[in-house]
Order: C-alpha cells, then sequence, then structure tokens
C-alpha cells in the first residue's frame, strides 16, 4: 500500500540517471507520478534509465537531456516538459581542487548549475504551481554545506547560498 498517491501529478528531477536523483525519480514513479528524468548529455543513458523505471513501476517517464550550465537551460526545459507539479533541482558538479586552483570557468560552471539553474527553474516553474494551487520544489543540498571537503570549495558555497535561496524563495511563495 502507497503512503502517498502522485497519481496525475508531473515531476521533473534534474540530474537523475544515477545517484540520489535516480532513487526520487524512482521513488516518484513508484508513487504514480508521471516523471521527466534529465541528464546534461548522455541521451541514451537518460532514455536506458527512464524505460528501466517505466518498466519497473508502470508510470510514465521521460527522458530529457538539457545542460543546466546554458543560460537558456530553464525555458529549453520547460517547452519539452510544460507545468510540473514537482520540480526537485538535484543535478551539480563538483570541481575537486584547491581554492587557489580553481579557474573561473570551473567557478562559473559550479555556480551556473549548482546555483543560477536552481533559480531559473524555481522561476519558471513555480508561477504554474500558484496557479493550480498545488506544487513542490525540492532543492537538493549536500553535507558540504556543513562540513566542507578541503577540495571542494566553491561547490561547498554553492550548496550553502542554495539553501538560502531555498528557504528565502520558500518565505515568498509557500502558504
Amino acid at each position: 500500500m502507497l503512503q502517498f498517491d502522485l497519481s496525475g501529478r508531473r515531476a521533473l528531477v534534474t540530474g537523475s540517471t544515477q545517484g540520489i536523483g535516480y532513487a526520487i525519480a524512482s521513488c516518484l514513479a513508484e508513487h504514480g507520478a508521471e516523471v521527466y528524468v534529465h541528464c546534461s548529455r548522455d541521451t541514451e543513458k537518460a532514455q536506458r534509465i527512464a524505460r528501466e523505471i517505466e518498466e519497473k513501476t508502470s508510470a510514465a517517464v521521460h527522458s530529457i537531456a538539457v545542460d543546466l550550465g546554458d543560460a537558456d537551460a530553464a525555458q529549453r526545459l520547460f517547452a519539452m516538459t510544460g507545468d510540473v507539479d514537482i520540480l526537485v533541482c538535484n543535478a551539480s558538479v563538483q570541481v575537486r581542487r584547491a581554492w587557489d586552483e580553481i579557474t573561473l570557468d570551473e567557478y562559473d560552471t559550479q555556480m551556473n548549475v549548482n546555483l543560477r539553474s536552481s533559480l531559473c527553474l524555481m522561476q519558471t516553474y513555480i508561477p504554474g504551481m500558484q496557479k493550480r494551487g498545488w506544487g513542490r520544489v525540492l532543492n537538493v543540498g549536500s553535507v558540504q554545506q556543513a562540513k566542507p571537503h578541503a577540495q571542494m570549495a566553491v561547490y561547498a558555497a554553492s550548496k550553502c547560498a542554495l539553501a538560502s535561496l531555498t528557504e528565502n524563495v520558500a518565505r515568498q511563495t509557500a502558504a
């Protein structure tokens, strides 16, 4: 027996071809949600994972590929998914390097994927949730927020910023 029923709900889970994102996408599908499995580039892997989850759960599962580092990623994802009821911002980029060796490109990539894309995704999807009177947003943090790895300064900073952004947006949007 299901603890909760997500039948009729649609979910987008970024970075869901492995790890935490895969587990979240699978769980949402197991509870009846139609799920969009997302990856940045490997469309074949995303298609394989979507089929695997679909066969395991009988839910409708789709695969989509968009690089969240691109400035227009949120709009491109929305063009593929339309409104969703559940948005899970799970995708992230980690660059392991000493703080004084991090390049500006590595900084930009981590901040764009780990923080900017979550803001843009929330700006894109939350208005529809508000209009329909129901929606959920989950931004996945990291242990790095509390116990940063010595060679992951920018990743840890991006996750701390994401936690702050999430709390602020929740205060503005949640009933």
